[in-house]
């Protein structure tokens, strides 16, 4: 569902799709927050977000996502801090979790995978490269 041009909110009724293994959403122009429901789908070990218009904070139901082997978030308007949940799950397998470089990643201080990009990768868009913000959405 990459690149469909999918704008708004998800709908609630993704919750309901719980042997869902994949998620890919990426470039499209999906707001508002990170629905909390993408941490009770449990077969979920893909959530591909990255180049949307989505806001607020990590939620920390995304730790129950005991299947997670990658994560991207980047490329988003989003805020705060990883949650220290998720840092255990990153701890505990190789997981690839974006994020950008504006948002703290307490994970990657204290993370034992010792190769330390493989568990926590923070890509600094306004860092490498500028002409990428242009494929952000326009935040209204």
């Amino acid at each position: 569902m990459s690149e469909n041009q999918i704008t708004g909110e998800l709908p609630s009724e993704v919750g309901n799709l719980v042997a869902l293994k994949s998620a890919n959403l990426k470039v499209n122009n999906i707001t508002g927050p990170i629905p909390t429901y993408f941490g009770m789908l449990s077969s979920l070990e893909e959530l591909e977000l990255r180049f949307n218009g989505l806001s607020g904070t990590i939620p920390t139901q995304l730790a129950n996502m005991k299947q997670m082997k990658k994560v991207l978030l980047d490329w988003n308007y989003l805020t705060g801090v990883v949650p220290k949940e998720i840092c255990t799950v990153v701890d505990e397998d190789t997981v690839e979790f974006r994020i950008d470089c504006g948002i703290a990643c307490l994970c990657c201080g204290t993370c034992t995978n010792p190769d330390l990009s493989a568990a926590c990768v923070i890509l600094p868009r306004s860092c490498q490269n500028r002409r990428m913000l242009e494929r952000l959405p326009k935040k209204a």
